[in-house]
């Protein structure tokens, strides 16, 4: 029973590092060499954060984050939440 339950805890943590990216590769940025961008996309925020300071309540605020994708392939944003 013990070696079941010594297993069982080796099995949980190897799946919790790997669904949170420990084990999981890398995407490579290195450069191809051609014009010094990477490869791969590469997610790039002037300023990711905002603050809108005091905000009457029921006032509407907006602000506009501008993202650009500094690699040399196609990136994809997916499951953007609200903060």
């Amino acid at each position: 029973m013990k070696r079941f339950v010594g297993l069982f805890w080796k099995v949980c943590l190897l799946s919790v590092l790997f669904w949170n990216g420990a084990l999981a590769e890398e995407p490579s940025s290195k450069s191809d060499g051609s014009d010094g961008a990477p490869q791969g996309p590469v997610l790039r925020i002037a300023n990711d954060v905002h603050d809108f300071g005091k905000i009457v309540e029921g006032r509407v605020v907006s602000h506009d984050f501008k993202i650009e994708n500094a690699g040399g392939q196609v990136l994809t944003i997916q499951k953007v939440r609200p903060g």
